[in-house]
């Protein structure tokens, strides 16, 4: 290798230090899909409420 194109990789692999040092290493995968059931249940239990008081006010 040349001494530029050795310049150049170690320019490529320090350019964005944010990514140098991770904290976390899960897969974003995961998270999303955490995401997505806790706030469809939460969703799904208010209309389950909802439901429930619609029954119980047309008891009457």
């Amino acid at each position: 290798m040349s001494a530029n194109q050795l310049n150049q990789e170690q320019a490529v692999q320090t350019s964005n230090q944010f990514e140098q040092d991770r904290h976390d290493t899960r897969n974003d995968l995961m998270d999303s899909i955490v995401g997505f059931v806790v706030s469809f249940g939460f969703f799904m239990l208010v209309f389950i409420l909802f439901i429930v008081f619609d029954l119980i006010g047309n008891l009457n």
